[in-house]
């Protein structure tokens, strides 16, 4: 049976995911925004 849990502990769950989520994306931004880079313009 599944453990009944409070709203504050919910709240806390939901605000793990978010600061995982936010490392990961953090982690991730150089990589994409090097990815998203286009090359110069020809003069």
């Amino acid at each position: 049976m599944a453990e009944e849990k409070t709203l504050d502990d919910l709240f806390l769950d939901t605000l793990k995911d978010i600061y995982y989520a936010e490392k990961q994306i953090l982690k991730t931004l150089p990589k994409m925004a090097k990815a998203a880079t286009s090359p110069p313009w020809p003069s």
